[in-house]
């Protein structure tokens, strides 16, 4: 079996974040229950006194420090797709048509690299049908045949591409 280093922070700006969210939270929310244990329980208050302060922020601390791993482990399924989206639609915008996302099991957004990779077939067979097009029009011209109905076949397929230029 392959021995991979797993490398849980891909994108640290944004893991960071989510997990210092999470563990503010459970620190809000470990508070307030105290607060409420000691000031609204009527003759149950919580009496916490000598040691039992030690004892709480301890057991805040190791709810901290498993709150903020979970949450680095598990954003980890969702900067790593990102990366993944990313660094394969940067090869897709540098003319590599061919690239598709692939995702681990564990990830997340499966769904969406499937929507993304069905957009990118159909771009892959719009510009494959361009480019043959193109190559027809090529030899009809070198070879003296009237192109008029292969520039319109290639006008046509481009007319079905709509880019950021068009008003």
């Amino acid at each position: 079996m392959e021995n991979r280093r797993r490398n849980y922070l891909i994108n640290k700006p944004f893991q960071h974040r989510y997990a210092v969210t999470l563990v503010t939270l459970t620190v809000l929310l470990c508070n307030a229950f105290i607060l409420y244990g000691m000031l609204f329980a009527g003759r149950d208050a919580l009496l916490v006194q000598g040691y039992d302060f030690l004892i709480v922020g301890l057991v805040e601390l190791a709810l901290v420090l498993g709150v903020w791993f979970t949450s680095i482990r598990a954003s980890h399924r969702i900067a790593g797709p990102m990366y993944v989206i990313t660094r394969e639609l940067e090869c897709v915008g540098e003319g590599e048509l061919s690239k598709r996302i692939h995702l681990r099991d564990t990830d997340m957004f499966h769904a969406e690299a499937q929507r993304i990779n069905q957009s990118l077939d159909a771009l892959d067979s719009r510009v494959r049908a361009v480019q043959v097009a193109a190559r027809e029009l090529r030899v009809a011209q070198q070879t003296g045949v009237d192109t008029a109905a292969r520039l319109e076949e290639l006008l046509s397929l481009l007319d079905g591409l709509r880019t950021s230029g068009e008003g």
